[in-house]
């Protein structure tokens, strides 16, 4: 050994004598040198349970705008039925979108319904609301009606869906003209 190689004598000494240890013993119990020369590692295999333990598959279908160019898809996000309706929840990516505590141009399909900060800041006393679904958002105005119990009637300004917005406070309610009802807020 050259006196620079890093190898003491004892350091190779040591690992030949515990390798001829491992082919010896191993020749006793009936192992080829290759197979007794390997340490083993003990490992212990852990039983699944029952159920579903598989990732399906996640298929995405993308979708270019016409007018904008912009490239859009979103993945099916599977969730328990409640009593008879199962919510659709999707997590959805737009390239023209900004970034959003999902990442760079991704979003849950919630619906939320926030204050306009159209003219800057949060004007609490302001009338104007958005209401988002995704990427999707639209501008609520009030109509000026209110429900027999209190509530304020709100419409899309630009009529989309033309579903009803009332509000109650701090919580929504929407009336879809499906026939289903959204609640919003606390």
């Amino acid at each position: 050994m050259s006196k620079g190689s890093g190898y003491s004598s004892f350091f190779i000494l040591k690992y030949v004598f515990i390798t001829t240890t491992f082919i010896i013993v191993g020749f006793f119990v009936g192992l080829s040198p290759t197979q007794a020369a390997l340490p083993t590692i003990p490992f212990t295999p852990h039983e699944l349970k029952e159920g579903n333990h598989s990732v399906s598959l996640l298929i995405a279908v993308p979708q270019v705008g016409e007018m904008s160019g912009q490239l859009s898809y979103s993945y099916n996000i599977a969730i328990p039925a409640g009593r008879g309706v199962t919510p659709k929840l999707q997590l959805e990516y737009s390239s023209g979108a900004r970034y959003s505590e999902f990442g760079y141009g991704w979003q849950l399909s919630l619906a939320t319904i926030e204050r306009s900060q159209r003219k800057g800041i949060v004007d609490y006393n302001s009338d104007l609301f958005l209401f988002r679904e995704g990427h999707s958002t639209t501008q609520l105005i009030p109509t000026g009606e209110t429900t027999p119990n209190g509530g304020k009637v709100y419409r899309e300004r630009v009529e989309k869906s033309f579903n009803q917005y009332i509000r109650y406070g701090n919580t929504w309610r929407i009336l879809g003209v499906n026939g289903l009802r959204y609640e919003l807020g606390t």
